[in-house]
């Protein structure tokens, strides 16, 4: 029986406790004039739509090889620990944070998107490190 990994999909506590001022978002929006407005979706979503297209990848890989093994004890482990994980608050929060610390959110803001990042990047490696769990040289 292979020992299982405590901490895959572990959810960071800035994830679930994330708070941001949607009001100074939309103050800087006011001020940005439509070009300004665009540019600055555009650094959002260039930051977050690569990442979150790889992650989505990812876990559609994995989620066929839960399917593959669902018999199992650790696809069954796995499903669970996926199912759990707040994968939308994530990227939710993380855009939020990017936004938040270019509108001018601060160095917290800033710190807030580092993190926030990190947590996608964990994430991403947990759907890695699973799948090579559930690769059928390892079952």
């Amino acid at each position: 029986d292979m020992e299982l990994p405590a901490n895959l999909f572990q959810v960071p506590e800035l994830v679930t406790n994330y708070t941001f001022d949607e009001k100074l978002i939309w103050e800087a929006y006011g001020s940005m004039g439509p070009a300004g407005v665009e540019e600055f979706i555009f650094s959002v979503e260039g930051e977050t739509e690569q990442l979150t297209r790889t992650l989505n990848a990812k876990q559609q890989a994995l989620e066929h090889l839960i399917q593959a093994h669902s018999n199992t004890d650790i696809a069954k482990f796995v499903q669970h620990r996926l199912q759990s994980f707040p994968r939308d608050t994530l990227l939710y929060n993380w855009r939020k944070s990017i936004e938040l610390s270019l509108c001018g959110g601060g160095a917290s803001a800033e710190q807030d998107s580092k993190s926030m990042r990190s947590a996608v990047l964990n994430y991403i490696q947990d759907l890695d490190e699973a799948s090579k769990m559930l690769s059928p040289s390892k079952l």
